[in-house]
């Protein structure tokens, strides 16, 4: 372990749960004396630690040992784990470290049990590269040893059907691959240019039928491809069918679901995407049971356990704030807080800023604008980094709105000030956002009931002219202002107007 690595030991174990942990202090006894077990001690030192402290550690008594002994409790640690958590991939070599071993001495007809039972394996997990690279010569060399030659000949013509199989995956992933890179280029803008690029992809023959596709993850792969298109071309029904489509070979294929959970994951968060996007609000419901009832599959304390929180958590509380369903979610939302706690120090910058925001939106909605300000300062205090400038104005502007509505007028005039002088540094133009911000000192030095109502209605016709500017629909995709004004027109909680609107508003295409 490197000095630039120094605590790569402290994050290894403060990285594993306590079943994790408790094994490990099992295994640790078949190969540590009670008088030789210095690693076990480091062990416990390093996992009382709130904060890595090097200098702490080698104080103990372990002497010029303890660079060697850090690298072998890391190491030690890692070789139980590949115990602990046997993957599919574990389990398939594992069988052939057996066939070579049945093989070396002469046990052909054991090694050929065994070498059936892992050609199963392969075909279970959707692993024809081990079929084509590993099991094929061991095979052959059984076929070469009873002097088989129609078993060789069946042999051969597999391996050419593995080799297919293989290519059209290849190529599956290659064209996903390309797609993405389209759709990335095209967020933010509608390129014509990009669409036709992206179109010449999909003349490709592999996607041109879709029935002769055999295996599972071809077809997620040729759903995909469409999906990421349809999002390019801002066609989003057809964008939705597709991730529908994905979520159903899923439920046709419930075996599948514990070996691609993350692509699991990944597809419902693109249907829930679509959902939100075409305000079908009914079928998120539904999905929200799926992805919860998933978690059985995931191993805690891991990436993918992190990323089934998040999806899960935002997905939720955006339901919440798409509906105006505020009261109904209100215990869901407290147990999303209460859970975020086991994974607030392990979200990123961007994960932090968006589950905040969505939170703070929420407690807006219920009026409780204490929780709303202490969610927003999290981010104010917490995030180094605003991956986009528009989140970072967005969260500048709405900080101010709920010290308006919490009456906390001196404060809202001196953060307007700082964040006009922000706005004056970028290039880009937030009318929007400029809007808001020349209207609160209005507003705040407004006295008379119905002078407020008429700079509301004002603000209002303001708001719904900007709308039609395709620069500022990113503006009003974070907060409904135009929703806002209207509930302090109408004297009414901006809850009860969300949720007024939920259920007349057009679908979107």
């Amino acid at each position: 372990m490197t000095k630039s690595g120094a605590d790569h030991l402290f994050l290894l174990i403060k990285s594993l749960s306590k079943g994790e942990k408790r094994f490990f202090k099992v295994w640790s006894k078949l190969y540590a004396s009670e008088r030789n077990n210095k690693y076990i001690r480091l062990f416990d030192a390093v996992d009382r630690q709130a904060a890595h402290n090097e200098k702490e550690l080698s104080a103990h008594a372990y002497g010029k040992q303890f660079p060697v002994l850090k690298n072998y409790l890391y190491n030690q640690i890692l070789k139980c784990m590949d115990q602990y958590h046997q993957s599919s991939h574990a389990e398939v070599r594992s069988l052939l470290h057996k066939v070579e071993f049945l093989c070396e001495k002469g046990l052909y007809a054991q090694c050929d049990k065994l070498l059936q039972k892992a050609k199963q394996k392969t075909e279970q997990y959707n692993m024809p590269h081990y079929s084509l690279e590993l099991f094929r010569p061991w095979e052959k060399t059984l076929v070469f040893q009873r002097n088989d030659m129609p078993a060789l000949k069946k042999l051969l013509s597999e391996e050419q059907k593995t080799l297919e199989q293989l290519l059209h995956t290849r190529e599956y992933k290659i064209l996903e691959n390309k797609l993405y890179i389209y759709y990335l280029q095209s967020q933010g803008k509608k390129s014509e240019i990009i669409v036709k690029q992206a179109q010449k992809l999909l003349q490709n023959p592999l996607m041109k039928h879709p029935e002769k596709i055999s295996l599972f993850e071809d077809k997620i792969d040729f759903h995909w491809i469409y999906y990421l298109f349809f999002q390019i071309k801002r066609d989003i029904p057809n964008s939705h069918l597709h991730s529908k489509k994905m979520l159903q070979h899923f439920e046709q294929h419930p075996e599948k679901l514990k070996l691609h959970v993350s692509t699991y994951l990944r597809v419902m968060n693109n249907f829930l995407l679509t959902c939100v996007q075409l305000r079908k609000h009914e079928e998120v419901p539904g999905c929200l049971t799926r992805m919860r009832e998933v978690k059985k599959f995931i191993r805690p304390n891991t990436e993918t356990a992190k990323t089934h929180f998040m999806r899960y958590a935002n997905h939720s509380v955006l339901y919440f704030l798409e509906t105006g369903k505020y009261n109904e979610g209100e215990n869901a939302v407290k147990e999303i807080c209460s859970e975020l706690k086991s994974y607030h120090k392990k979200l990123n910058d961007l994960e932090k800023t968006a589950l905040c925001l969505n939170l703070a939106l929420f407690y807006f909605g219920l009026s409780q604008l204490h929780a709303c300000i202490e969610w927003l300062n999290k981010i104010r205090s917490e995030v180094k980094i605003y991956m986009r400038e528009d989140v970072e104005m967005f969260t500048s502007v709405f900080f101010i709105l709920v010290h308006y509505e919490a009456k906390h007028y001196d404060l809202v005039l001196s953060l307007t000030k700082s964040a006009m002088r922000q706005l004056k540094e970028k290039k880009s133009r937030y009318r929007t956002e400029t809007l808001l911000l020349e209207f609160f000192p209005t507003i705040i030095k407004t006295e008379s009931r119905k002078e407020k109502n008429n700079y509301f209605i004002e603000l209002k016709k303001q708001l719904i002219f900007l709308t039609d500017s395709p620069s500022e629909k990113q503006s009003f995709d974070y907060f409904d202002y135009i929703s806002w004004a209207e509930s302090k027109i109408e004297n009414k909680k901006f809850a009860e107007v969300i949720h007024g609107k939920s259920k007349t508003l057009p679908v979107s295409g």
